[in-house]
């Protein structure tokens, strides 16, 4: 009797802590540091201008800019940005005026922004992509963190719809211009 109620206490135990295991799912969330952030160092592409859109004006940082006003650089934490882009890749963009020889004013930064590859499911009809303004103002120390500080209190982040609608038009369905 003593035996059998020992096999079926370990048989209950066994089954218990299958049920256990099997109930604990397996958290994928992309979660990014501002030290992940301030990684996203590999030079993509400095350009003048705004060859990816055809509107009069961009909208950056709360103010309409002719296209080639502004002079962008984009880095990245990944030297591939072909094929599938990886959840956890990040891809910054420093928007600063030109000069009117088209060369970046170094003293005139508009905004930062940044897009961040999710985890699949995060936004499935956007392609996951996470996207993050960064102004240039007094609550972003761009010395301390040279893609912008996503700790900032005038830091927009998320499903940023203005982001979102631009981002759309890129070649390729996945939201990016940089390897169209």
């Amino acid at each position: 009797m003593k035996t059998t109620k020992l096999f079926l206490l370990i048989v209950l135990a066994a089954i218990f802590s299958f049920v256990a295991c099997e109930d604990e799912e397996e958290d994928n969330t992309i979660n990014i540091t501002q030290e992940d952030l301030n990684q996203a160092t590999i030079s993509v592409v400095d350009v003048t201008g705004n060859p990816d859109s055809s509107d009069a004006v961009v909208a950056h940082n709360g103010s309409d800019l002719p296209p080639d006003s502004t002079y962008r650089e984009i880095f990245a934490n990944v030297s591939d940005l072909t094929g599938d882009i990886e959840p956890g890749t990040i891809v910054t963009k420093k928007v600063f005026a030109a000069t009117p020889a088209g060369e970046k004013d170094a003293d005139r930064l508009y905004v930062s922004f940044a897009m961040v590859k999710r985890e699949a499911g995060y936004d499935a009809e956007n392609a996951d992509w996470e996207y993050i303004t960064m102004p240039n103002d007094a609550d972003n120390d761009f010395t301390a963190q040279p893609n912008g500080d996503i700790d900032a209190a005038s830091v927009g982040r998320g499903k940023l719809s203005n982001c979102i609608e631009c981002h759309t038009k890129a070649g390729g369905g996945d939201y990016l211009f940089v390897n169209d």
